[in-house]
């Protein structure tokens, strides 16, 4: 649920998108020896550029259908009332990553799950002690235990990967694996999303 350098995550024959739809309760969490993981949270990355614009002469003057329509605009600052619309969509969207680790940790209860869920980074050992992962090792190890649990021979390994932003790609959490479209890769950059990883690359991978 973090930016997990070398974690890897099994589950049994099931698929998991954004923060992940769970459709077993058998799975099982290897982590590698140098992970960092844990970041249970949601951000909205937002920046306030309007002084900025301001000294450069710079006004932004959008036509609006409602007072909110342009409510993360960089362009002003945020207005009591937005931030009160975008702190409820957040905590709906942080309760639910909760909601989804409480019933996929058996071994934690909901109020264990939120000591933990204060956005901060765990190591390998302190994710194991903390019950958010089961053992550190690696990818193998994860399916070998799936195999064992579930008495399975010959298995699929799926991975799932997602298109880097441009700030994924500034700040190295990507690599870029092919030419990409840099008008759309800006404007996407403007539209507002909750983010449940952890946005800032601080080690390699």
């Amino acid at each position: 649920a973090a930016q997990q350098l070398g974690a890897e995550s099994v589950e049994c024959g099931h698929r998991q998108p954004e923060p992940p739809r769970i459709h077993s309760q058998q799975r099982r969490h290897a982590i590698a020896h140098l992970t960092w993981t844990g970041s249970i949270g949601v951000i909205i990355p937002r920046y306030d550029v309007s002084e900025l614009a301001k000294n450069w002469g710079v006004k932004a003057d959008p036509l609006t259908t409602g007072p909110f329509k342009d409510a993360l605009s960089p362009f002003k600052p945020l207005s009591e009332a937005e931030r009160e619309v975008w702190s409820g969509i957040m905590d709906e969207s942080y309760q639910r990553f909760v909601d989804i680790i409480d019933a996929n940790r058996p071994n934690m209860n909901r109020e264990q799950v939120l000591e933990v869920a204060t956005g901060r980074i765990f190591t390998s050992q302190q994710a194991v002690d903390k019950g958010l992962v089961d053992k550190i090792g690696f990818l193998d190890d994860a399916i070998d235990a799936m195999k064992t649990d579930h008495n399975l021979g010959a298995i699929k390994v799926v991975k799932y990967e997602f298109t880097p932003t441009l700030s994924s790609l500034i700040f190295g959490e990507a690599k870029l694996e092919a030419t990409p479209n840099v008008m759309e890769t800006l404007m996407n950059q403007s539209v507002p999303r909750a983010m449940y990883l952890f946005s800032w690359q601080t080690s390699e991978r």
